[in-house]
């Protein structure tokens, strides 16, 4: 939906809008889609948001709970 300059007719249009009109903002953008199994550690992160009431920054290392699953997605070479 956001890579289609039709404008879009369903439910989360007013999201798809607002999300085009910010992406104007940069000079160069590419939008696509990953799937969830390749993406796992954006998936575990979105939901550890979701679940959690407090606000988090961190610096330069990252949260335990996210650490784990970047470590699984970092490919071993032998």
């Amino acid at each position: 939906a956001i890579n289609n300059p039709a404008r879009d007719l369903s439910a989360l249009r007013s999201c798809v809008q607002e999300i085009k009109e910010m992406l104007q903002h940069f000079m160069e953008v590419k939008v696509t889609w990953v799937s969830r199994d390749a993406n796992s550690a954006a998936d575990k992160l979105a939901k550890v948001g979701l679940g959690d009431d407090l606000c988090k920054v961190w610096f330069s290392v990252p949260p335990d709970c996210i650490l784990a699953t970047i470590s699984d997605e970092i490919p071993i070479y032998s």
